[in-house]
């Protein structure tokens, strides 16, 4: 006696299509995720090389007040750099007499420049500000 057991299986493609379906669309989201990482990277890249410019920028004005202060201690040497560290950045403030940050002459025989560099990673920021030795009343860079 033979018995031959025969199931009765329908031949469907239901399956089939929601396994590619969902290969499809799990594809097509890895492929939009990978964008959105790249775009995620340079956002946060973009956004650090921000803050750092603006730390840059504060620590700048902070040596030019640094500075500042000791121009009206009389405690500034002249053409020489006084170099300060802060957390981990540092500033360089230094008071030239007769010329500019070009090397050019001072428009007026009574201007002093105070000069402040700073730096903080690989961010550098220049700054400055022109002094005179008369008041203001008598000064005509201020009219």
């Amino acid at each position: 006696m033979h018995s031959k057991a025969t199931w009765n299986v329908k031949s469907t493609n239901s399956g089939f299509i929601l396994l590619g379906s969902a290969m499809a669309i799990f594809l097509i989201l890895s492929i939009f995720s990978i964008y959105l990482i790249k775009i995620l990277v340079k956002e946060n890249t973009s956004s650090n090389n921000n803050l750092l410019d603006i730390r840059a920028r504060n620590l700048m004005v902070s040596g030019l007040e640094f500075g500042s202060k000791l121009f009206s201690q009389n405690l500034l040497p002249i053409n020489t750099s006084i170099s300060k560290g802060i957390e981990e950045g540092n500033f360089s403030v230094e008071f030239v007499l007769s010329s500019d940050e070009n090397n050019s002459p001072l428009p007026y025989s009574h201007f002093g420049m105070l000069k402040s560099n700073s730096s903080i990673s690989n961010v550098n920021r220049n700054g400055r500000i022109y002094f005179s030795s008369f008041p203001n009343v008598f000064n005509l860079a201020f009219f």
